[in-house]
């Protein structure tokens, strides 16, 4: 349990480092062949890992839920591999980047090592069902500003329909599961449920109102005075 907090704890800090490198790439255009390598591998990411994406704040591909399967496990791994690769060759000229480039490239390399051990070694897909959780991102597309409500609850809608593929997977991948994780997952998914339920109807009516109040608006502005 301690390695799996160690695990976990060290994972949280580096989705934090690549949103922040993100943030950093859409603000400015790559200035060097090093920032477009980095901007291609986050893109990448990002598009792998949807999931973790809206919960880091990036919500290019917010609409996608990929179901658990041995395929996306295996997908992810074939991603690590690649881009363990091409960062290698990056590292190779050392003496050309900055410090900041230098650290950069050794947190995207921890992090990649990091996944593969996830993906290879821990596999938690098999024997933690707590880890099979979609609340989190629904809690930041309905609660994050980053677009109007009516667009994000579209986005909540499309995630809702993959939502049963998601879980059929996850029950195919659970071969052991741990009774405590288990227990965990049950409190965790009931937890979940439970703010659905109250909070996608008051989203849904809070754009309601909006949208009655902008009509209004519009009718004050073209009824003849």
């Amino acid at each position: 349990m301690k390695l799996l907090r160690r695990y976990a704890l060290a994972l949280t800090a580096s989705l934090l480092v690549l949103s922040g490198l993100s943030a950093r790439a859409m603000a400015a255009p790559p200035k060097s062949a090093f920032d477009a390598e980095v901007n291609t591998f986050l893109n990448g990411y990002w598009k792998l890992l949807p999931q973790a994406a809206v919960e880091s704040g990036q919500y290019a591909a917010a609409a996608r839920l990929p179901a658990p399967t041995e395929a996306d496990r295996l997908a992810q791994i074939a991603f690590c591999d690649l881009w363990l690769k091409r960062l290698a060759k990056l590292a190779q000229n050392n003496k050309a980047l900055t410090a900041a480039q230098q650290g950069d490239l050794a947190l995207l390399d921890n992090q990649l090592q990091s996944l593969r051990w996830s993906l290879t070694t821990l596999r938690a897909d098999r024997w933690d069902p707590s880890g099979y959780n979609v609340a989190m991102a629904f809690g930041e597309l309905l609660n994050k500003d980053f677009a109007p409500l009516k667009t994000r609850l579209n986005l909540v809608d499309q995630r809702l329909q993959q939502v049963p593929a998601y879980y059929r997977a996850a029950l195919a991948q659970i071969l052991a599961p741990s009774p405590a994780h288990l227990r965990l997952a049950i409190e965790q998914n009931e937890g979940a449920l439970d703010t659905l339920r109250s909070e996608i109807p008051k989203a849904m009516s809070a754009a309601a109102v909006h949208e009655f109040d902008s009509r209004k608006d519009e009718g004050s502005r073209l009824a003849p005075v």
